[in-house]
């Protein structure tokens, strides 16, 4: 017997339907929403419904199963299921927020190699809230396995490596079996390299990028907050990538002065510089 329903998320203005029955899974749904709903980002996020006037969470298959037998025996077709961002909860069932950063599985390529595929590691254990251990860990292949593998014997892991000059997942598992997760919003594991990758289009649209403003962009992006050594750093490399090394570059004019000089005898240069 089919007890399946058509679930409409609705997120920020748009809608994505899902047929919802009992083989389905919160990873597969929260799968799907990152794969139409691009704007949900890392941001974290519960589902719920409304029933009896009260909304209701939506925190593992069982009550997404639960919500499917309901809708049957009341011959409820679609039901409305509202996807909110939040900040303030900080524990997450297993598999409950799913990072879109490795949903292409196997053989899922990373274009700039090792450096963007620790970053989407990152980025996965701040969304998910559990932390990894890498334990190997260079330019030709990465490991990581969850921090609880040895005392829960977690299964979660995930192996890439570059073969034939293409960086790519050989190897993946997602699924934790070691309980619940503590996500910290006030010490997130960021890192300088991560940081610029994330403001980077930010500091090109504002050359007068300040901290403030990056700690802002976390806080109004992510619900994140970052320290002011990890803004500086961030926003050091962002405008290093883009518009080079500023110790070399004034370099550069010194030496661009004392050639015009050469060039043109008698004449006066005057460098001025911010």
């Amino acid at each position: 017997m089919d007890h399946s329903v058509i679930e409409v998320f609705c997120y920020n203005g748009g809608s994505l339907s899902i047929r919802i029955g009992l083989d389905s899974s919160i990873d597969g749904a929260a799968q799907e929403l990152h794969r139409k709903l691009l704007d949900l980002g890392l941001k974290c996020y519960n589902m719920c419904f409304n029933r009896d006037e009260k909304d209701n969470l939506i925190e593992s298959d069982g009550e997404l199963h639960s919500l499917a037998c309901y809708c049957f025996a009341k011959k409820i077709a679609i039901v409305k299921i509202k996807v909110v961002v939040c900040v303030t909860s900080l524990i997450t069932s297993s598999g409950f927020i799913y990072a879109k950063n490795f949903d292409g599985g196997v053989r899922q390529q990373f274009a700039l190699g090792a450096p963007e595929f620790r970053c989407k590691l990152i980025e996965y254990s701040i969304v998910s809230g559990y932390k990894y251990v890498l334990i190997k860990n260079d330019e030709f292949r990465v490991t990581a396995v969850c921090e609880n593998k040895k005392e829960g014997n977690c299964k979660w892991c995930i192996h890439s490596c570059n073969t034939y000059g293409s960086f790519e997942i050989k190897k993946i598992n997602l699924t934790h079996t070691c309980g619940f997760a503590f996500k910290d919003y006030n010490h997130p594991p960021l890192t300088s390299y991560l940081v610029m990758t994330h403001i980077l289009d930010f500091a090109r649209d504002k050359l007068s990028l300040s901290l403030g403003d990056i700690t802002s962009f976390y806080s109004r992006e992510y619900g994140l907050k970052i320290s002011k050594h990890m803004s500086y750093a961030g926003k050091k490399l962002a405008l290093t990538e883009l518009y080079g090394d500023v110790v070399l570059s004034y370099n550069e004019l010194l030496w661009y002065t004392k050639e015009l000089k050469r060039r043109d005898i008698g004449n006066c240069v005057d460098l001025q510089v911010n």
